[in-house]
């Protein structure tokens, strides 16, 4: 039988990334505009053909979907609008480690 070791299974000469970069958020950001993009996408095409007309199930299917899609647009506008925030009150144009990660996660210090 293996014997269990105390302490961490993970090599302690491995550093952990407890910092967020800019260029990091700047990804996450690009990808919910990436998002954001896709729900204005799919919204105007259900209201493209809710306009032709549908069957009133349908309609009324695709009024929930696209007050479904408006919800989620507002939330990564907001998530998108609060990171976009951090990185421009960090640096402008530089990778370099945030003050903290509590700022991201509304965390308490």
């Amino acid at each position: 039988m293996a014997q269990i070791k105390q302490g961490s299974l993970e090599d302690p000469k491995k550093k952990s990334k407890s910092m967020v970069k800019v260029g990091d958020l700047k990804k996450v950001v690009k990808g919910l505009e990436g998002k954001i993009t896709e729900r204005e996408d799919e919204r105007t095409m259900i209201q493209k053909n809710r306009n032709i007309g549908l069957a009133p199930a349908q309609d009324k299917a695709a009024g929930d979907r696209i007050s479904r899609l408006r919800q989620e647009k507002g939330y990564y506008n907001g998530v998108r609008e609060k990171y976009q925030g951090i990185i421009n009150n960090a640096a402008v144009g530089r990778d370099m480690p945030l003050p903290s990660s509590s700022q991201l996660f509304n965390k308490k210090k």
